[in-house]
């Protein structure tokens, strides 16, 4: 082969790989969500998905010394989307101490002017694991509105009197609008994991999430969930347990501790 071929051959090559990897990067899906930080229309704090506040395994909030930390199942740069009013927001809880009172958990959703949607407190059974909390559609709880940002949080209340010392994490959400390509027509038939991976590709975070976790109940074999936790780095939290609800995220007495906020 002449020099000028091989040269047209090596610059083919290059252009072949720079396309593939620029394709790579326009495809809607896991690959973009680690991009760059997302910023929301209003004035917000900067979310922060891992665990903030009081020292892990300090006696003011009695973590075992093993566990992880409280983190939001969110993306990087903490945001992501849904297509449902009342969408489902999965965390992770640390274990508390056996011979401690586990603390109650504080779950918070509320617009960029400081307005609540949701406000309610939890009791826990103490153990340490991948948690969900679904905004109820049956209690009057205004749902979120298309187009507009949210910011939620999970506060473990280490101490009543100082919520300072509260554990904290925290995520963005906004509603968007159904797609074409996740129309009703498209989704029906289709099984829930499936549905789950249609979610992935078109970069519907909480959806995804929500959906995957479930599928994971049923068939912990998968390796779909695992491979959605080390694409936002969150691998260490493979193997935490799926948590159910029923028994560990029990809701405190509506008339004193919680506060579900009406339409």
């Amino acid at each position: 082969m002449s020099q000028p071929s091989r040269f047209s051959a090596k610059l083919a090559i290059i252009a072949g790989t720079t396309s593939l990897f620029l394709s790579y990067l326009a495809t809607p899906g896991l690959a973009q969500w680690n991009g760059g930080t997302y910023r929301p229309a209003g004035s917000v704090g900067t979310p922060t998905r891992t665990q903030s506040g009081a020292t892990r395994g300090s006696r003011v909030c009695p973590l075992t010394e093993s566990t992880l930390p409280l983190v939001a199942v969110v993306p990087n740069d903490t945001f992501g989307v849904t297509l449902k009013s009342h969408p489902t927001f999965i965390f992770h809880l640390p274990a508390i101490a056996t011979e401690a009172t586990p603390p109650p958990v504080e779950f918070v959703i509320r617009d960029l002017d400081d307005n609540d949607i949701y406000k309610a407190r939890f009791i826990t059974n103490g153990s340490g694991g991948i948690a969900s909390i679904t905004l109820p559609e049956n209690s009057g709880v205004k749902g979120l509105e298309l187009n507009k940002d949210y910011k939620w949080s999970v506060a473990i209340i280490c101490q009543m009197n100082d919520r300072g010392k509260d554990l904290v994490t925290e995520g963005l959400i906004q509603r968007i609008p159904v797609p074409t390509e996740l129309s009703s027509n498209t989704m029906s038939g289709k099984s829930p994991l499936e549905q789950a991976e249609l979610l992935r590709n078109a970069s519907i975070w909480y959806d995804a999430v929500a959906l995957m976790v479930e599928t994971q109940r049923t068939n912990p074999s998968l390796s779909q969930w695992g491979g959605l936790l080390q694409a936002v780095g969150l691998r260490d939290f493979v193997s935490q347990p799926l948590l159910s609800n029923g028994n560990n995220l029990t809701p405190l007495d509506s008339s004193s501790t919680s506060s579900l906020l009406p339409e």
